[in-house]
Formats: C-alpha cells, structure tokens, sequence
C-alpha cells in the first residue's frame, strides 16, 4: 500500500461510518482484510493494522472507543 492509499483508507475510515464499522466490527483481521480488498484497497495485514491503529487512537482522542460511539 503505497502513502497516498493509506491515507485514503484513513480518510473512509474516518468519513464513512457504516464502512469503518463494518471494518472494525469484523470478526478477524482475515475479515477485514476481505473487507478492505473488495474496496479496491492494496495491502498487507501489518499496513492494515498500522491504518487501523491510528485510526483507533485518533477517535480515542475525542473520548471515544469507536466512532459508532460518538
């Protein structure tokens, strides 16, 4: 996954609740992964998991333990 797609990803994840909870309401990483590929996204479980993390600490910083929360 190159820069420019990670930060897409990021971005969905961020913009669009209904798919950044199915991402991280899925079962597995092997889900997720299946869930991010059939979106047109290119990577590798350790790129997804960096995305996921960050993602997961910036809506933890607006006191949140995920944005289906808020």
């Amino acid at each position: 996954m190159c820069i420019a797609e990670s930060k897409e990803l990021f971005k969905r994840l961020k913009a669009d609740k209904p798919f950044s909870n199915k991402v991280i309401t899925a079962g597995s990483m092997m889900e997720r992964m299946e869930i991010i590929l059939s979106c047109g996204f290119d990577c590798t479980k350790d790129e997804l998991q960096m995305v996921l993390e960050k993602y997961t600490e910036e809506v933890s910083s607006f006191g949140c333990s995920h944005n289906a929360l808020c």
